[in-house]
């Protein structure tokens, strides 16, 4: 069988967007009559400053489908008070036309992308239902993210957040916000967004955000639903008060009694479920080492891939955080 395929990106060949958006919401199950978009749920992955990471693949000169890849910082403080980032590399929007799924296209394609960019980042991400497909590239199911509560969101005024929409945000509101996600999340590791992500974030049409006032500046909020994606969930949340070790007793009260995914278990709150972080496969070790500076290791360096992620996500403080809105 003839497997010959190109790959381009999209910035080159800007013209197939549609038809890549087709491809992609076909796949995922996006339905015409519904009034979700994958642009809009995955804005960061399908923004067109991120086409340059948005790879097509064609076989005789027809797109057949489409991997994305998103360049991403974690961030974390060290035992020293000192700032560091890992370059890592997000995948989503995988997606090949019915017609060619089992042919080989997707694999071929998937290792040349993977090839390309092993060096350049120290782990790679993606969340898919499937973990087959995944695992003979050395994807593995690690870390952890929690559920707390089970009820369905409804809003009690008496609690004093309102539903804002993003863009309406005045720009010292949106500098709370920022400054809140960086602090509350600090002592552990998290996604670090660009000014561009965060332009994203608070123009995108897929989220609802609730936030609380205290003498007319934001002092908590919390981000719930992401269009398709992650309906009813609340994804995202944080508070000039305390962190995400230590949330504040009145606002983990109010979280603890919907389906909240936390990368910590909350303090004298059951957990009701867990799920796994996303599929993560190892890239540059070096890039690793400089930025955990403790690697887990054997005493006979016995660990495979698996074992060795679930060790380095299990050391202290190095629990993951990537919200619903960064995930792609």
């Amino acid at each position: 069988m003839n497997q010959e395929i190109s790959i381009q990106t999209l910035d080159k060949c800007p013209e197939n967007f549609d038809q890549c958006l087709s491809i992609i919401e076909e796949e995922f199950h996006y339905l015409k009559h519904e009034h979700f978009q994958f642009q809009h749920d995955f804005s960061p992955l399908m923004d067109e400053h991120n086409w340059k990471n948005l790879y097509l693949i064609f076989k005789d000169k027809i797109l057949i489908g489409h991997i994305g890849t998103k360049p991403t910082l974690l961030s974390k403080e060290n035992s020293r008070g000192v700032k560091k980032q890992l370059r890592v590399l997000f995948l989503g929007g995988i997606a090949i036309t019915k017609s060619e799924q089992g042919k080989g296209y997707f694999k071929k394609a998937f290792q040349q992308i993977l090839k390309n960019n092993i060096s350049q980042y120290g782990l790679f991400f993606l969340w898919s239902n499937l973990n087959h497909p995944y695992a003979q590239f050395q994807f593995h199911e690690v870390g952890k993210i929690y559920q707390i509560g089970r009820k369905e969101f409804h809003l009690d005024p008496q609690w004093g957040f309102k539903k804002i929409t993003p863009s309406s945000l005045s720009e010292d509101d949106q500098k709370h916000i920022k400054m809140i996600h960086d602090q509350f999340f600090r002592p552990i590791i998290f996604t670090l967004r660009s000014e561009r992500d965060w332009k994203l974030f608070f123009q995108c049409p897929s989220i609802d955000l609730y936030v609380r006032y205290h003498d007319n500046i934001i002092s908590e909020y919390f981000v719930i639903n992401k269009g398709k994606d992650l309906p009813d969930i609340i994804h995202e949340f944080g508070s000039i008060e305390g962190d995400i070790l230590h949330p504040p007793t009145a606002f983990q009260n109010i979280l603890k009694q919907f389906k909240t995914w936390s990368p910590c278990e909350f303090l004298h709150v059951p957990t009701l479920e867990h799920f796994y972080l996303g599929q993560v496969k190892i890239g540059n070790i070096q890039l690793l080492e400089d930025f955990f500076e403790k690697l887990p290791l054997t005493p006979h360096n016995t660990l495979n891939e698996k074992e060795f992620l679930e060790s380095l996500l299990a050391l202290p403080n190095n629990q993951i955080y990537i919200p619903g809105f960064d995930s792609i």
